[in-house]
């Protein structure tokens, strides 16, 4: 039983997976606004895991750092 019930919750992990990356990239082939992006970025992460906040940042080669772009934080 304990590993029929292993599969069965990784069958659904990796169809949740799927289910997300579908999710994003309609988004992506639909909208010009990067805050619409990294906000269904951020919800479509929620769905996978927990967590208190997330980043997306940007390199800046010019200067050799990364730029904070956009911050989401959520109650876990």
């Amino acid at each position: 039983l304990g590993v029929a019930l292993d599969r069965v919750w990784r069958l659904h992990r990796r169809a949740l997976r799927a289910s997300v990356l579908d999710e994003l990239t309609r988004l992506l082939v639909s909208t010009d606004s990067l805050d619409d992006v990294f906000r269904a970025f951020a919800g479509a992460v929620a769905k996978l895991m927990a967590f208190d906040s997330i980043a997306v940042s940007l390199l800046d080669a010019e200067r050799d750092e990364f730029e904070i772009v956009d911050v989401v934080a959520r109650s876990v």
